[in-house]
């Protein structure tokens, strides 16, 4: 009996921690999705300026309210800044949704072929409030 009272206790701690952590998922939630993008170093000057045209076309795609990108900025050394990347993109979408029509948009699935000059992306994403 006990065991089965612990059980059940620690099954509706689990379940209530769960439900209380569990996101809803908001269609119209705005979002900011960025990415860091860790280069090659070996890339050639033409690679390097296809990389940067394709950043360029990336931010026409329709589903996009702002799109920013560029190197890391020539701030101070602190120990919060890492600026060890080579390039970052800031995008800012009106909805969820909006960010999923860009990720299977064509110009995005385009701009993924250029994978292969980059050792290393990381994406945040994170709602606006």
């Amino acid at each position: 009996m006990k065991k089965v009272f612990l059980f059940l206790s620690v099954a509706f701690f689990l379940g209530a921690f769960s439900f209380t952590y569990l996101k809803e998922v908001k269609e119209d939630q705005k979002m900011i999705h960025t990415v860091f993008f860790w280069l090659d170093e070996n890339l050639s000057k033409e690679e390097l300026t296809e990389f940067e045209e394709a950043l360029v076309l990336l931010g026409t795609v329709p589903t996009i309210d702002q799109y920013y990108w560029g190197p890391p900025a020539a701030t101070e050394n602190r120990d919060v800044i890492d600026n060890s990347y080579s390039y970052a993109i800031n995008v800012h979408f009106s909805s969820l949704k909006a960010q999923k029509t860009y990720q299977d948009h064509p110009i995005h699935k385009e701009f993924l072929k250029q994978a292969p000059k980059w050792k290393k992306v990381i994406v945040y994403d994170n709602e606006v409030r």
